[in-house]
């Protein structure tokens, strides 16, 4: 049996710019946080942090803990360790 394949933080955060017909560039500039950084999380070399998380929580209007959880399970499903 092959376990489900679970989405990245990027692959959501992606989803849901395209669904609000959003840039990364005014993702980066609601959040207050640069390009390079929105950049990384959407490209998966950069996991969500607690202060993006709450960032991400009043730009985009979602659970507070959300993007966090959702960056937990992405990382179990590799395999590797949340730090910290």
């Amino acid at each position: 049996m092959t376990p489900e394949r679970v989405p990245s933080p990027g692959e959501l955060l992606r989803t849901e710019l395209e669904r609000r017909g959003w840039s990364q560039s005014k993702l980066a500039l609601l959040c207050g946080v640069s390009m390079t950084t929105v950049n990384r999380v959407i490209s998966n070399r950069r996991g969500i942090t607690p202060r993006l998380d709450a960032v991400l929580h009043r730009v985009l209007g979602s659970e507070p803990g959300y993007w966090l959880a959702c960056n937990q399970r992405y990382r179990r499903s590799l395999g590797v360790r949340s730090a910290g």
